[in-house]
């Protein structure tokens, strides 16, 4: 993410700061979550163990929908035999989700972007788990920038 937009140019601020995000679908969970939304991006460091043959979420709600742009950094963890679907994802009615980043790359996976301005009420990072090995969302950190 390198920026931090807390201060608000014209405006502008990180509407994700101080949320703290759900998460589900961990054998352990991540933790800290704080650290998912307080803007810095090396912090976020304990995985959450994603067991094998499930799906693991964090995220993030604003509470309403924002028009908003998402900056994020996600590592996922995985076992360089299989494969694994790895997802950063914005959505405004927690139905139907938008894929901002998406790799079924085996192994490790890390990713880092920002979005063009959306109509964002959710961001999530997803990671679903097929294989007969756990994996992590070992880092996930974002900020969503609006007014």
């Amino acid at each position: 993410m390198g920026t931090s937009f807390s201060k608000g140019a014209r405006g502008f601020s990180n509407l994700a700061r101080g949320l703290t995000p759900t998460v589900s679908g961990f054998s352990t969970n991540p933790a800290p979550l704080s650290e998912v939304t307080d803007e810095d991006e090396v912090a976020f460091t304990t995985a959450g163990i994603v067991a094998a043959g499930g799906t693991a979420l964090i995220t993030v709600d604003l509470g309403g929908v924002k028009f908003s742009s998402l900056s994020w950094y996600a590592v996922f963890g995985g076992n360089p035999s299989y494969t694994t679907t790895k997802k950063v994802q914005v959505s405004a009615d927690g139905s139907t989700w938008t894929d901002l980043y998406s790799s079924s790359a085996a192994g490790n996976a890390s990713n880092s972007g920002i979005s063009r301005f959306l109509l964002i009420r959710y961001a999530r990072a997803y990671h679903d788990v097929v294989t007969p090995t756990d994996c992590t969302i070992s880092h996930f950190s974002i900020s969503i920038i609006g007014k």
